[in-house]
Order: C-alpha cells, then structure tokens, then sequence
C-alpha cells in the first residue's frame, strides 16, 4: 500500500509538474509579448548581451537625463503646437485675464523677435561624470600628447583677472538673429580664437554652414531643423569629419534660410577637441585652457530675470535642482576674480566673475559681452575647446562616425578594445588615427594591423603600436611613432585599448537614435569590440560603429583649393587669400585676374579697379603641379551697388547687396519683385529704389513667420521701397540714426516696428493690412512725420516712452494728436483727431472724438486735470488708458465699447472721476495699484447716457449680458445697487445705471407681472394639474440681444440640469420651469412603441417668447439603475418633444458619465410636453443618439456632478488589455490540451 501510495505521489508530481511546465510556458510566452509590445515604444538602438559572445556584457551608458528631459519637452511641444498657424486674427490679440497682471509690470510688451534666441539641444552623452584632470600626475608621462602644447600644472599662478579681449584672442561678436544656433557660434567663435590666439591667423568661419548641414534634411544631419538648437558634440562631429570649417565668405549667414552650397572648400582640417570637467572657479582647469588655447564654448542657463542689464552681469541664484539641462551656448572669454559681487542680482555670495561673449551681436550687453557670478548656479555642464590644423598635414580620412560621438558603451570595466577595418583607396603612408576618450585621465594602446583575418587583428601581429595617456576627455589624433605603407585595396585594422580608471564606459560609439542621429548607419565588417582583445564581435553588424579615425598621406601632384577671407571689397581694400590644397604643395603661383600675380601661399591683395575677377592658383610638389581657378571669385564693388533681377547689375538679390555692403555704401534696387529677407548689420548703408516709388520694388516675405527688412545697425537710409507679407515689414532693433522713409508696409503681423531705438526718424510711409500698422516698443525720441496707418486690424501702438509725433500722421485718415507736456488745449470734432496721447499734459479739454481700431484709443501718462467727455472708443485694444500718476482726470459721457483686452485701464491713478459713461466690454475696468477713484456724481437731474432721468454713474454691460447693469434689479430711479470695481472699496460705482425694473413678486397665476415701473417680466405657468405634478424647479435669467442665455436647475428634482441658447432680442427677465409628471397628459400620450424614464412640461416665458427662439439645448440625466433594469444602453435614450399633434425625436447626444448617471443633450425648438424615451424595440446597438465630442458637466436628480465625476468612455480604451487577456487564456488552454494529450500518450 505504502508503494502505491508513493507511486501515486510520484504520478502525481509528476503531472503537477507538466501542469506547471505547461503554464510556465504559457507565462513565458504572454511576457515575451507584452516585453515585444513595450520594446516597440522605444526606437533606440542599443547594443544587448546577445551581440557579444566573449563572456562579458556590453552595456551603454545611462542616456543624458536632460536629454531625455529635452525629447520629452520637445514631443509635448510639437503636440501642443499642431494645428497651430502663423496668421494673426482679432482674437488673437487679446491678452487672457490670467494674463492681464503682466501689462503693468511691462507695460512694454515685446514681440518673440526682440527675444534673444538660444538654441541648445543636450547629448545623449551623459558628461557629468567627468573626472577631475590630474594635471601634475600627467606632466610626469613623457606619452602625453596635446596638439604639440605644453601642459602647465597646478603650480602655475594665475593673474586675478585675464580677458582673451586684452590679448588679441578673440574674433568679433556675431549675431544669430533668429535661429537657435548659439551652439554653432560658440563653437566657431572657440576654433577661431585657438587660431588667432595661438597661431595670429584671423578666420572668419562659417556658422551657417554649421546650423544648416548638420539639419536632418542633409544626408549626416542630426534630428533638427536648420534653424534649430543644437550641441557641441554635432559641431565636433562636423569639424572632425573634415566637413569644415569653411569661410563665411562662401557661405554667409542667414538665420532664416537653411540652405547651404555644396562643394566649399574646407579651411582648416579639426583634429582634437578637449572636453573639459563643468566650470568651477576653483579648479584652475579653464584657467590652464583660455591661456593655452583660447576662447571655451560653455553651457548656461539664460533668464531674462537673472540679467542685470546696468551692469551687464548674470546671476542665477535660485537651486541647482531648479536648472534645466541649459539652453544657450556662449563662449568663455576670460574671468575677473575681483568682480564686485554687488554687480549682480540679487547680490552673489562673493566676489568673481568670468568673462562672456554671447552670439546676440555688439549691440547686447558690453559690445556684446557679459559677466557670469562664480557662484551661478546654471554652470554645471562640460567645456569644450576647438582646435584647428592646416589642410595639408593629411591627405586621407577613413571614418565610419559621421554623426560622432553618440554615446559611450563598456563591459562593466574601466577596460575595453575598440577596432575599425579600413580598406587604402591608394597606395598611401598611414600616419595618424584619432579617437575620442570618455573620461580624463585616459590612457590608450593603439595597434595597427595589415590584412586582418580574425576580425580586426591577425596571428602576425600589429605592424605600429603606441600608448599614451590623455588628460582631458575629447577627441584626439595621434601622431603614429611608426608610419605604415598601404597598397590600394588592402585591409589595414586601428585596434584601441581604452582604459577610463573612473569610469565603467571607455568605448566611444556611434549609432542611430531617434531624436539625435537617426543618420547614422553602419555595414557589417566596420566595427567591432572586445572585453579582452582576443574575442571580437562586429557591431556593426547591428547598425554601430567605434569612433575611430584614420589618416593618410599620399605622395602625388597637389589638389589645389583656395578661398578668401571676403568675397566683396572696394577699390583698394586688401583681400587675404589662403592656400587650401593637398598633397602638401611645395610652390605657388596666383594669378588674381588683374594681371597681378604672387608666390606667396598665403598672399594679400587688393584691386585698382570696381569688377567681377576670376582667381587662380598653381600649386606645385616634386610630383606634379594643378590649378584650380574659381571664376567671378571676388566682387570690387563701388560705393554705389546695383540691384536687379536681369543680371546685369552687380548683384541679383538684395540680400547679397546687403551683405555685401560697408560704411558709406547705397544700394539701388531696380523695379521688380524680390522674394527675400533683408537683415542689415553693418553701419551707415542706403537702400533705395531706382524710380523712388515703393510700388516698383516690392520685397516679399518668404515665410509669413520672418521679418521682411530687419535692421540692427545703425545710421540705416530705407526709401522707396515696399515690404510685404512678414511677420513684421520693416523693423528698426537696438538702432540709432535710421531713417524710413517713402516706404510700404503692407500684409504682415507689423507693418513697422521700431524696438528699444532712438533718434530715429520714420516719414512718409505708409503701412496697412497689417495686425498692427505702426508700433512703437522702448523706443524715445524718434521722429514720425506724414505717416499714414490705414485698415489695420489695430493701426497704431505707443508706449509710455516718448517721441516726436505730428499731426501729420494719420490712422485711418485722421490726425494722431501725440501731446508732450501741453496745457490748456482742446481736441474737439474739429480736429477729426484719430488718436489722443497725451505725456505729461494739463488742462486738456479732448470731446466730441470718435476714436476706433488702435492700440489705445485715448492715452494719458502723467497727465492732469484733463477732460474727456462725449467721446466714443470702439474696436481698439484698450479704449482708455491712465498711467503713471495720471490724476485728477474726469472721463464722462462717453461710449466705450467692442474693446478687445480693458475699455479702461487704470495704472497707478488717484482721484479721477468717471461717471456717466456707457461700457460695453467682456473686461470693462482694471486697475493696477492701490488708487482710490469716483466712479459717479451726484444724483442730478438729467438725460444720462442710456436716456435716463438722472445723472449719476456709468452703465455696465457685457456683450453676453451678464453686466453689472443688465443682471441688478433696479433699485427706482434707474438706478441699480452699488457696483464694488476692486475689492478695497477704493473704487465703488455707488449709482449705477440701469434699464431693469426693481425685482418682481413672482406669482403662479398669471403670465406676466408688472412692477411699478410698468416693465413686464415673462414667468413661465403651468398647465399641468397640481396633482399630476411631482416636483418643480425654475430659473429666472436676463434675456439680452446677442447674448448666451443659460438657465441652471439647482434643486436636483428633475432630469433636467440646465437649457441654453443664444438670444437675438431684448427681452428682460424671463422665468424657466421644468415639472416632472407622474404621467403625461391625455393629449399627449406616450406610443406604446416607447418606454418612458420621465415625462415633464418645460415651459419658457410666456408662449409667444417661447416659439421665436432658435435652437434650445437641454441637458438632462438619466439614471444608469434604470437603463440596466430595462434592459437599455444609454445608446438608446433620447427626448423627445410633443408638437403639432404627435412626438418628434429630438436630436440628442451622450455628453458624459459618472457613477451613477449618463449625461445626454437634446436640442429643441419649442416648449411644452417632453419625455426622455427609449424604443421597446430596440438594443443596446441600435443607437439613434450620437456621441459628443467632448463631456458638458451637468448636475442629475440626487447628485451633484463635477468634472472628476464624469468621464467619456471610449470603447478603445481596453481594447489592447483586452487581446493580451484574450492570448493569455487561449495559451493556458493550449498548455492544457497539450498536457492532455501528453497523458494519454504515456499511457499508451
């Protein structure tokens, strides 16, 4: 018996253990599933144990969390701006009221154009861990090697103060202007300080270059667009794939075009860029790199409110955990130990500051620097240094890493092998490789092998090894100790142990991930990696590749190239010309095209005479010479530059002119159409028509989100000339000494647009179809003379800083009256005035005025005892505007209305008196400040605005109906209760104004009431029998013209929660009822096709308002106990209305749900019996009633219902849930029938 029993335990656990074998299995397969499903949300290539088999894992380093943070902001943004458009509409012009508080904190709104543009888009590599650099240890390595520099070490003694400036280290201050490429002239301006500091070469490189083909749309792009942010990390892959740099001069820049030429000729050749650990001021690390190589390109964070702008200094005080990832790149000049801490705001912990240049032109900050506290909070990210070397020291670059660095990977170890396997296109002298280390302090062993059979290396060995150690993390190019010749079309490996002794990811990789290098791309046999050095696995056989380089140098006749640092001189300005061939050539010989020629591989010269010239140039070796020529080179231009699109002139577009242009010079445009944007930036230029009539040329924007003519330079002549279709036409940045004149602005967001500018003058032109026609922004003591705004959506737009404004401008035909400390004045009818501005101003009578479509319709800053009465303000943005102490003023009479943001506003202002008057606006009043005003006179005999009896304060309406004015009972007199305008009691209408009657006694018996004024009040009567009636409710509301009517039931009785609609006439006040009946009348029997939830009589007014209304809605609930009971969804449900002798379906629609209710809404058009219906014939899918859009939050009888409470169900929502629950049981039923089976095979 005991073995039986045994036996049958054994059976037992046997097939217990099938079973869970059996549902293990099914587990398995069901989280392979759900692991697939997941894997798919991810795009990211990553490297995974399965790719490598030599007993160690490879692992990526964690991602960059402010790259992840950024590609997060990013996709919410772009989520958040779809379906969004550039055009401007009235709407669009009005601020929010969450918004109104920042009007009077900056009353000098600036448009995002004035808005200095950043542009910096964090790595995925993670560089926070970066070691600390050991220098005096690294000194003692006779291997290091750092572009030929010696390194100093920590006993060197710094100056307290150093500036690049002093030195001759720097190059001038560039303007990004509107794209987001800070990175790119950081960058740039480092590379091009290394070679004026270190070699006394003066460059000017291209950043367009830069920003527009590393956008995604070039074929080794990043993930961004042209006029996008970027990284360090994008500019070093750039440079060191000898894509750049090139000269600005063939590529200029332009921030609104993201096109560059093909086929410039690269200046210099990058071959180490050092990535220094995050500034702090006391590791001398960027001491030792501004006096060894020059300008640093640095990471901040830039807010507006941590800049003092009197001192030019920065300082962001608050958290380090409040910093983002940083989002603008500058450069690193120099620092100032002594800086006074009192510079910044607030005051710094200490003295000290480093010294800045920025990329937001000379005319930001100190000619375009600035100072950072020691103690900012927003420099904690990696420094990087550009270095550059001339062209010929190689010939070759064998690469797979276009996109660089993307991220670093490591098996756990500080150790790892890297290898790549080139194939020599020539027979050629390998001379040099290059890398990138993760971490300071790295050491290296670099083996080259020929004709590699085992992956990357062979049983013969390497033919060249070297190690060496490097100090700062970069890239690096080593100069091989042993050179290796290569036969056209052998094999050759670059094999390096990498050895990081702080950090676990030694191995610098590149490979597509969204978001950053989707370019990327491999081919199996490029790469491989290895824990060990004896077992390789080919990454590239998984879209990957190792960050290494190789160069070459090939014995043969030169690849002659040259460029020039300008490509547009005068008579007699020197052009500096640079040799830029391989193949080291050994002579020169240039031919200008003057007939002047020099030996000199980097000669100067300059031309005699205006022309178009065609430059040569012979280089030579002892193998051979070559020429190259490039035809029309260089422009020598005359002070007078001629534009047209024949070409026949010297230049075909504007923006070439423009940018070719220098002090003194006139450009001449010819008739035609020019399809371009203008961006002046150099001093003292003329652009002007050649007939003198804008209607001749006219500039067209091309992007409505551009400026047409964009000036940030001063002592700039615009005449004759027309500029349409922009965001803005003609703007005037930062400026002094322009003058705008004779021109048309026409169809943009501004016509013309003068910000924080001076001393200007604008005369004779004229800007319409435009949002805003002329606007004015932290600009003073311009002159604007015989302007003209005309059918603008708002004409014009001053602030509170003063100009020189005649009445020969005119707004819509009529004269601007611009006032500066003026009294005892009047502005009548007479003067037809179109606007009123009124600075500093006293005893000024203004009345009689229609004033509509601008900014402001009457403006008074600082101004006193100045009257405004029987005026009209209507479509303007703010109707009346106080400001500034602008006090004892009275404002009476007047009708103030269809205004967009305030119909008045009052800023700090006292003692004014405003009675009388006439609002109708959704936002009548604002007052900023704590001013104390009289909002009414006394009770006085007198026809008042509204036709009334009596003089006393202002009618408040809105045009919903919902103002002071219209909702209060009248209090007799037409008068209504005391309006409170601010909470303080400082500013108390005490009489106003109404057309109501005092409040009715609402009685059932009769149809309408008379009070004692004789205004009648509509109320709704029933004509059920009281015993048929279960319960009632009912709303009274003011039925105005134009206004949105909504009655809400509060007593939760009845299904019916709210009814609504629009009301085209002026009716008063209006009573709503609902009675729900215990059945429905016999004159309106329920069909028997029909099962009723509830039958009611919804009856609105008396019936002759009740049948001219349009479309009613009525939101109603129904029980969801009820529907379940019968057998109902609420698909099924619907209300219908008794007319004409027989029920009608009313459209109806599901609007929402909560526990225990579905929320519906009808529309009808009339009132009398309804019920709330579902057919007997019908289930749950046949479905008369439509989904909404979205949820309207109504209250149901016996509850109270919130947007938490109600939901709109999608019956997708599940439905993935849903098929992984449905593979799941047929799985286990599958394991089951296997076991089964399993069962009787064993028997048998």
């Amino acid at each position: 018996m005991m073995y039986l029993l045994k036996g049958c335990g054994y059976k037992m656990k046997k097939q217990l253990k099938y079973y869970g074998l059996s549902l293990i299995f099914c587990l398995i397969i069901f989280f392979t599933i759900i692991s697939v499903n997941a894997a798919e949300v991810d795009s990211q290539t990553e490297l995974s144990s399965s790719d490598i088999s030599n007993g160690s894992q490879l692992s990526m380093a964690p991602l960059n969390p402010a790259f992840l943070q950024y590609q997060e902001e990013l996709e919410q943004s772009q989520n958040d701006a779809s379906g969004a458009d550039n055009l401007m509409s009235v709407s669009s012009l009005v601020l929010p009221v969450s918004q109104s508080n920042l009007l009077f904190s900056n009353e000098n709104e600036s448009s995002d154009i004035f808005t200095p543009s950043n542009g910096y888009m964090p790595s995925p590599v993670d560089l926070s861990h970066l070691s600390p650099v050991s220098m005096d240890a690294l000194l003692a390595d006779d291997t290091i090697r750092t572009s030929g520099l010696e390194l100093m070490g920590s006993e060197v003694s710094y100056p307290s103060r150093y500036d690049l400036r002093d030195e001759n280290g720097v190059t001038a201050v560039r303007d990004q202007g509107q794209a987001g490429s800070c990175w790119a002239h950081a960058s740039i301006a480092s590379l091009e300080s290394y070679l004026l500091y270190n070699r006394s070469e003066t460059w000017d490189f291209s950043e367009n270059n830069v920003k527009n083909t590393l956008a995604s749309s070039y074929p080794n792009g990043f993930d961004r667009d042209a006029d996008g942010g970027g990284s360090p990390f994008m500019t070093a892959a750039y440079l060191t794939r000898w894509d750049g740099p090139v000269l600005e001069s063939d590529d200029p820049y332009n921030d609104l075009s993201g096109i560059s030429p093909s086929d410039i000729t690269v200046a210099k050749h990058v071959q180490e860029v050092l990535m220094l650990p995050e500034l702090n001021h006391s590791d001398d690390i960027f001491r030792w790199g501004l006096t060894n190589y020059g300008a640093i390109a640095i990471f901040m964070e830039f807010y507006d409110s941590s800049m003092n702008l009197e001192n030019n200094s920065y300082y962001f005080s608050s958290d380090p955990d409040e910093v983002d990832s940083g989002n603008h790149l500058v450069t690193l000049v120099g620092w100032d130990d002594n800086y006074s801490k009192y510079n910044f705001t607030p005051t710094a912990p200490d003295d000290g500051a480093y010294i800045i240049k920025n990329s937001w032109g000379d005319n930001w900050g100190e000619d375009g620097y600035f100072y950072i506290s020691y103690y900012d909070n927003t420099l904690q990210y990696s420094c990087t240094i550009f270095t550059a070397e001339n062209v010929s020291d190689f010939d070759h670059i064998y690469q797979y890493d276009e996109l660089g660095l993307v991220n670093d990977y490591g098996f756990s170890n500080t150790t790892g092998y890297g290898a790549n396997i080139f194939t020599a296109s020539t027979n050629e002298t390998l001379e040099a490789v290059s890398f990138y280390t993760t971490d300071s302090n790295s050491f290296y062993n670099i083996s080259v092998y020929l004709d590699p059979v085992s992956g990357p290396i062979n049983s013969s060995g390497p033919v060249s090894v070297q190690n060496g150690t490097m100090a700062i993390a970069g890239y690096h190019t080593i100069d091989l100790d042993t050179n290796v010749s290569l036969n056209a079309g052998q094999n050759f490996s670059v094999v390096v142990n990498f050895t990081t002794p702080a950090y676990n990811y030694p191995l610098p990789v590149e490979y597509p991930m969204s978001g950053w290098s989707s370019n990327a791309h491999a081919e199996a046999g490029q790469s491989y990696v290895s824990s060990n050095g004896n077992e390789w696995e080919d990454i590239s056989e998984s879209d990957a590749n190792v960050c290494i380089k190789a160069f070459t140098t090939e014995n043969k006749e030169p690849q002659t190239a040259f460029v020039a640092g300008t490509r547009y001189v005068h008579v007699n300005e020197s052009v500096d010309f640079h040799d830029a061939s391989l193949f080291s050539p050994e002579s020169w010989e240039w031919d200008f095209g003057d007939n002047s020629t020099s030996s000199v591989q980097n000669p100067l010269h300059s031309y005699s005479d205006a022309g178009v010239y065609n430059v040569s140039l012979n280089a030579s070796n002892s193998f051979g010479n070559n020429i190259s020529t490039r035809t029309s080179f260089i422009h020598v231009l005359n002070s007078t530059i001629v534009v047209n699109s024949s070409g026949s002139a010297d230049f075909t577009t504007i923006r070439e002119a423009v940018d070719a242009a220098s002090d003194g010079d006139t450009i001449v445009v010819e008739s035609g159409t020019y399809n371009e944007n203008l961006y002046f930036k150099n001093d003292n230029i003329s652009l002007v028509s050649s007939t003198g009539n804008p209607e001749d040329v006219r500039i067209i924007s091309s992007s409505s989100s551009h400026v047409v003519i964009y000036v940030k330079a001063n002592y700039i002549t615009i005449s004759g000339i027309s500029a349409e279709d922009g965001s803005t036409a003609i703007v005037v940045d930062s400026s002094i000494g322009c003058n705008i004149s004779n021109c048309y602005a026409f169809g943009s967001t501004y016509g013309i647009y003068l910000y924080n500018s001076q001393d200007n003058s604008v005369s004779n032109c004229t800007s319409y179809e435009n949002s805003y026609g002329l606007r004015l922004s932290s600009s003073m003591n311009n002159v604007l003379a015989n302007n003209s705004m005309n059918n603008n959506t708002l004409n014009s737009y001053f602030d509170s800083n003063v100009n020189i404004v005649g009445t020969s401008n005119l707004v819509d035909g009529k004269p601007i009256y611009y006032l500066v400390n003026s009294s005892d004045q009047v502005i009548d009818a007479s003067s037809n005035a179109g606007l009123v501005y009124l600075f500093n101003c006293s005893n000024i009578t203004v009345e009689d005025l229609e004033i509509e479509n601008n900014y402001c319709g009457f403006y008074l800053y600082d101004s006193n005892n100045v009257s405004i009465e029987n005026c009209t303000s209507t479509g303007n943005r703010y109707g009346v505007y106080l400001s500034s102490s602008s006090d004892n003023n009275t404002i009476y009479s007047c009708n103030i209305s269809e205004i967009s943001t305030y119909g008045l506003l009052l800023a700090e202002c006292s003692n004014n008196l405003i009675y009388n008057n006439y609002f109708n606006n959704s936002n009548n009043v604002y007052i900023s400040g704590v001013g104390s005003n009289e909002w009414n006179s006394i009770m006085t005999n007198g026809t008042n605005i509204i036709n009334g009896s009596y003089l006393g304060g202002n009618f408040w309406a809105t045009p919903a109906g919902t103002g002071w004015s219209q909702t209060e009972y009248s209090v007799g007199n037409g008068f209504c209760a005391a309006y409170e305008i601010t909470d303080d009691g400082n500013n108390t209408d005490y009489l106003p104004l109404t057309l109501n009657s005092v409040q009715p006694t609402v009685s059932g018996d009769s149809s309408n009431q008379n009070n004692d004024d004789g205004i009648r009040v509509k109320i709704a009567t029933t004509t059920s029998s009281p015993s048929n009636v279960i319960a009632t409710d009912s709303s009274v509301r003011f039925v105005g013209r134009d206004a949105e009517v909504q009655y809400v039931f509060s007593k939760d009785n009845t299904p019916v929660n709210e009814i609504s609609f629009e009301s085209d006439v002026n009716e008063g006040y209006i009573m709503a009822s609902v009675s729900l009946l215990n059945e429905l009348p016999e004159s309106s029997p329920a069909p028997t096709s029909v099962t009723v939830y509830q039958g009611m009589e919804i009856l609105l007014g008396d019936k002759d308002f009740s049948s001219g209304i349009g479309d009613a809605k009525i939101s109603f609930s129904v029980s969801k106990e009820w529907l379940e009971s019968n057998g109902f969804g609420e698909g099924d449900i619907r209300m219908e209305h008794f007319s004409d002798d027989i029920w009608n379906k009313l459209p109806t629609v599901v609007t929402g749900e909560d526990d225990e209710y579905f929320y519906f809404e009808a529309t009808t058009t009339g009132f009398s019996p309804f019920m709330i219906c579902a057919d007997n014939t019908t289930v749950s899918a046949d479905n008369n009633v439509q989904t909404a859009d979205s949820a309207i939050v109504a209250s149901s009888p016996g509850s109270t219902a919130t947007n938490e409470d109600i939901q709109v169900t999608n019956e997708n929502d599940s439905s993935d849930s849903g098929n992984l629950l449905s593979i799941f049981v047929i799985l286990l039923i599958v394991g089951a029938i296997g076991v089964i089976y399993w069962k009787k095979g064993i028997k048998r």
